[in-house]
């Protein structure tokens, strides 16, 4: 058994080191994409089922409390702390998995400077606080394991529950869960299905599923309100889970790009890790099959359902998705040195190469990843709005999303003397627009597809 002490040290130590390498390389202001979106609902009493992540808001509006400065740089710094408790985190996990704080320090390293955790640890997003909920589920299910009480099991249906509340993807934990807890009881599977039991988990859903009572009661808020609660939950329910999309992207990757995703995987998963990563996570299999095969089911189970949902989800930032599964190779990272180090005849010295590594690889992707000086996106902006104001015009817009999620947030914060509409929202009226605007000598300003809309819709009109 590790001491507790030592496995608290390393925790700590690893969490410092990635809350310093992510506060250098933090994105300063605002971003485009999904980041300023994000961003401009800090300090919002509102919320709408397809907004989603009250937790993830809630976290960020506290944050933004207590470090006060622009929402934008409130929240980047908020992913920075929430990156490194999850490194923290996996530290304790890897000491489970290998019982070595050493190897567990390393593997917590390695996904620490991995590329797609690293660069959404330094902007607005919610998957460095994801992976806090991944790791810490995984560490209280290995805990119950080794001492099935159900005082710790209702923790783990606790964090699990609390989990949802920033991302729903947390439902792909639940089959390698499932198994684990099923063949992990000491008394036997059934003891897992005992009233107590289901009532704990009862009561934790319920409570759990409590987080979303802020986006539910935004629907009774709106122009266009439910008409009763059974209305009230279909909407919800379409918006949350978002099942206009889930139709068309949900496991829909068409069958001639599967190979295309495959060669796409295997590139993201050598930007994270190199060769090294997997060849230590076989590794790392094969010493879990050996020592605790329940274990080895567990982040198998984790990995995969990750990555097949990942491989099969037709969008455009798949890579995002891949995270929890990259964890897990991450961790199998650890009992691999823990063997590498019995082959080798010297404890320290595999674990000794894998922090020379680490060093290596964040040494060749600071560069890429720093993002301390990158104003680029206000500059966007501040060019596309340049001389307007609400007293002398007013700016129609049909832009890319990612831009127009920027603008959102740049009106809100940085230039809130900025009038704008989206053009798809006002067409149906535009020449009123137009004509009321220049009755009070106000410039009406459009950008380029708004433009095309505009004369599509009115020709000469307008």
């Amino acid at each position: 058994m590790v001491r507790r002490r030592p496995v608290l040290l390393a925790a700590a130590s690893v969490g410092l080191a990635a809350f310093a390498l992510y506060r250098t390389t933090l994105l300063p202001d605002m971003d485009l994409g999904d980041t300023p979106s994000f961003q401009a609902r800090i300090g919002t009493p509102f919320l709408t089922p397809r907004d989603g992540y009250p937790l993830y808001t809630a976290t960020g509006t506290v944050f933004h409390w207590i470090v006060k400065g622009s929402p934008a740089h409130a929240l980047n710094l908020a992913s920075a702390a929430e990156g490194a408790l999850a490194c923290a985190v996996i530290v304790l996990v890897g000491v489970e998995l290998s019982g070595s704080v050493a190897a567990a320090t390393a593997a917590a390293l390695l996904f620490a400077v991995s590329y797609t955790f690293w660069s959404q640890s330094i902007i607005a997003e919610v998957y460095a606080l994801h992976l806090i909920f991944v790791a810490l589920t995984l560490l209280l299910a290995l805990r119950w394991a080794r001492q099935p009480t159900v005082g710790r099991l209702a923790l783990l249906f606790a964090a699990y529950a609390l989990g949802f509340g920033n991302h729903l993807s947390m439902i792909l934990l639940a089959p390698g869960l499932v198994i684990f807890l099923f063949t992990a009881a000491p008394a036997g599977w059934r003891s897992v299905l005992a009233p107590r039991v289901l009532a704990v988990a009862t009561a934790c859903a319920c409570a759990g599923a409590l987080q979303y009572a802020w986006n539910l009661h935004t629907l009774w808020l709106l122009p266009d309100p439910p008409h009763g609660m059974i209305d009230g939950l279909q909407r919800f329910w379409f918006d949350v889970t978002k099942a206009d999309w889930r139709e068309t992207m949900v496991l829909e990757v068409p069958r001639a790009m599967a190979a295309d995703h495959a060669a796409m995987y295997a590139f993201d998963l050598t930007q994270q890790f190199g060769w090294a990563g997997p060849l230590l996570a076989i590794a790392g299999l094969a010493q879990l099959i050996r020592t605790n095969w329940q274990h080895a089911v567990l982040v198998v189970t984790v990995y995969l359902a990750n990555l097949v949902f990942a491989f099969g989800y037709n969008v455009g930032d798949t890579h995002v998705f891949y995270l929890p599964s990259h964890l897990m190779i991450a961790l199998l990272a650890a009992p691999a040195l823990v063997l590498l180090g019995g082959v080798l005849r010297q404890r320290r010295l595999a674990a000794a190469l894998l922090f020379a590594y680490v060093a290596a690889r964040t040494w060749r992707d600071y560069p890429a990843l720093d993002r301390s000086e990158d104003d680029r996106p206000t500059e966007v902006l501040a060019a596309l709005t340049a001389g307007l104001d609400d007293r002398h015009a007013i700016l129609l817009t049909d832009l890319n999303w990612q831009v127009q999620n920027g603008l959102s947030y740049f009106a809100q914060e940085i230039a809130p003397d900025l009038a704008y509409a989206r053009m798809p929202a006002v067409i149906l009226y535009a020449p009123a627009l137009v004509a009321d605007n220049a009755s009070i000598h106000r410039d009406v300003a459009v950008t380029e597809r708004a433009r095309s809309e505009l004369t599509g819709a009115y020709g000469p009109l307008i």
